[in-house]
């Protein structure tokens, strides 16, 4: 083998292992962004702290008139969706089961960054007992620093945050209705 023949195989060598070094560096790194978000405590870091008054921000019901949430002096469950989301589905349904066992006790909100052409595209119809906001421009979002959906959170009718996470299961939900106090 020759003097340049030896170089350009170990060349060759060093340019395939920095891929694969740069290929498994961002599996990994993939992997613990994926882990810290969906982790119970990756979860529980979004949104507003536990006690925190929430000032809110403006969206638009279905009507077309715009209204301020979390809505004044009434007991919510609001949840955060996000465009093509499959699991904003099934947390939707899921809410949809919540409220009919509840009844009125509290109000609930599902809040879509989009239009309402958009929402049943995305997805589909909504449970009854529960009200639609469109958040188009994501005041929502940006307010709350939400980063993982569906987003789901507690507030008491004085406007401070119970509780907040993400999630689409039961469980999720039955947490955020006892932290608001309602069996």
């Amino acid at each position: 083998m020759t003097g340049s023949t030896a170089f350009t195989l170990s060349y060759a060598l060093l340019w395939a292992l920095t891929l694969l070094l740069s290929f498994t560096t961002v599996l990994l790194l993939r992997d613990l962004a994926r882990r810290r978000l969906v982790s119970a405590d990756g979860r529980k870091r979004q949104g507003l702290a536990a006690g925190s008054l929430w000032s809110g921000v403006e969206v638009v019901t279905a009507s077309g008139a715009t209204k301020q949430l979390p809505e004044p002096n009434a007991a919510q469950v609001i949840l955060v969706g996000a465009k093509q989301c499959a699991l904003c589905r099934k947390a939707l349904l899921v809410l949809g089961q919540v409220a009919a066992e509840t009844g009125s006790s509290l109000r609930y909100l599902f809040v879509y960054p989009g239009t309402r052409d958009e929402l049943f595209d995305h997805i589909g119809d909504v449970p009854s007992g529960i009200t639609v906001v469109y958040d188009p421009a994501n005041a929502t979002r940006r307010d709350l620093g939400l980063v993982t959906y569906p987003y789901a959170m507690g507030i008491d009718a004085s406007g401070r945050v119970r509780d907040g996470m993400v999630t689409h299961k039961r469980e999720g939900f039955d947490s955020l209705i006892s932290a608001l106090g309602v069996k």
